[in-house]
C-alpha cells in the first residue's frame, strides 16, 4: 500500500516538473524577445541588464543562445 503512494507522490511530482519547465521555456523565450525588442527600440544592453537585474554578459550570453 505504501509503494502505491510512493508511486503516485513521485508521478505528479514528475508531471508538474514538466509542466513548470514548460512554463520556464515559455518565459525564457518571451524574454529573448523582449531583449530583442528593446535592442530595436534603441535600448543599450546595460540599460536591459539593469532592467533585468542581470549582467551585460547575460543579456549577450542569452542571445546567444537562441
Amino acid at each position: 500500500m505504501v509503494d502505491v503512494d510512493i508511486k503516485v507522490k513521485l508521478w505528479y511530482n514528475k508531471t508538474e516538473l514538466e509542466k513548470k519547465n514548460k512554463e520556464v521555456d515559455k518565459l525564457s523565450e518571451a524574454r529573448v524577445n523582449l531583449i530583442r525588442q528593446a535592442l530595436s527600440s534603441g535600448w543599450s544592453v546595460s540599460a536591459i541588464a539593469k532592467e533585468l537585474s542581470i549582467s551585460r554578459q547575460r543579456v549577450y550570453k542569452i542571445l546567444k543562445n537562441v
